[in-house]
């Protein structure tokens, strides 16, 4: 077993008892809600679209922010949007929050996160892709208060043969005249339309 860098707590804490706030409630959220539910979590969410599950209480942002103990980001974003936990929103948190965010690392200032974390205001920070600031994330990285998986979340054998499964039936699906899993476009804007006859022109 190799030893921890210098500084490293291996101190873990017990989620039982603990307030998951889930932002996003789609079919990765709810897979996360009762798994939470499993372990003894309560489970507090926000999502307009969200669909009610048992034991699950529906909230506004502020309120998630400002009770949960680990708030969990499965949740899409739009290209060039800003960051949905921003400096103001992630100093809602408890000091001993935690932030997991598996969706889109643009969901997260990460300067503000990794400030929130040297200052002793957030407990810590995972996230499913790399740091993009390594000089000024390097001393947390090393203790562990904020851990990344460089996109590798989702790289499991049994995800692997879904996806070659799904692959399969898509095609044969096509082949057929009948495809799934379709795409639907939304239809264009008066001024989008605009734009694409300057461009045809």
């Amino acid at each position: 077993m190799g030893r921890a860098p210098a500084g490293t707590s291996v101190r873990g804490w017990e989620a039982g008892g603990k307030t998951l706030g889930l932002i996003g409630v789609g079919r990765i959220g709810s897979r996360v809600c009762r798994m939470a539910q499993a372990i003894g979590m309560r489970v507090i969410a926000h999502d307009p679209h969200a669909r009610p599950i048992e034991g699950m209480e529906l909230t506004d942002l502020d309120d998630l922010l400002a009770r949960a103990d680990v708030v969990s980001l499965n949740r899409p974003t739009a290209w060039g949007a800003d960051a949905l936990l921003d400096a103001a929103r992630l100093a809602q948190l408890k000091p001993t929050a935690t932030v997991v965010n598996t969706a889109r690392m643009a969901l997260v200032d990460e300067g503000a996160v990794v400030e929130a974390i040297a200052a002793g205001r957030l407990r810590g920070y995972a996230v499913d892709d790399i740091i993009q600031d390594r000089e000024r994330a390097h001393r947390l990285l090393e203790e562990g208060r904020i851990v990344e998986t460089g996109h590798t979340a989702w790289y499991s054998q049994e995800a692997l043969d879904r996806g070659l499964q799904t692959w399969v039936e898509n095609v044969a699906a096509f082949a057929h005249g009948a495809p799934e899993n379709v795409v639907a476009l939304p239809a264009p804007s008066p001024a989008g339309r605009a734009r694409a006859a300057r461009r045809a022109w």
